[in-house]
């Protein structure tokens, strides 16, 4: 008999808390909110750029950092912004940052100072980026 209002009052405190799970964020959470999705773009961005320019001239970390953290951006964007139009740009702008990684690893591979490995992952990189862009724009969701 004991379990029966146990889980009578279980019932009731989770619908009872029903209300307040789903609660709209008030508007001072709404500001904190859009505030942190803004500077983890800009983190974002920034930890990218700094990768990007230590690549370029030669202090190379690895070009799975360099997608891992493009990818980062790109959700960091699409979070953002909501908009179609906005979420083109965002898959435009990971698109040509993995077109550009695979640039520079190509002309690295060809001068025989690139790996095998290093080559395909940037063609994956840049193929999965063209397919995410295309799919948007053909009004699939993309990842």
């Amino acid at each position: 008999m004991t379990r029966i209002p146990r889980f009578a009052a279980l019932v009731i405190v989770v619908f009872g808390l029903a209300p307040v799970l789903h609660a709209e964020p008030d508007a001072e959470q709404a500001k904190t909110l859009a505030k942190l999705a803004k500077l983890r773009l800009e983190a974002a961005s920034k930890t990218y750029q700094v990768l990007w320019q230590n690549y370029r001239e030669g202090r190379r970390s690895s070009d799975e950092l360099l997608y891992r953290w493009s990818k980062r951006w790109l959700d960091a964007e699409r979070e953002l912004h909501g908009q179609p139009a906005e979420q083109l740009t965002a898959l435009k702008g990971h698109y040509d940052r993995m077109v550009d990684l695979e640039r520079i690893i190509r002309k690295v591979s060809q001068a025989g100072q690139g790996t095998v490995n290093e080559l395909s992952a940037a063609e994956f990189y840049r193929t999965e980026a063209e397919l995410w862009l295309l799919e948007a724009k053909a009004g699939k969701k993309a990842p």
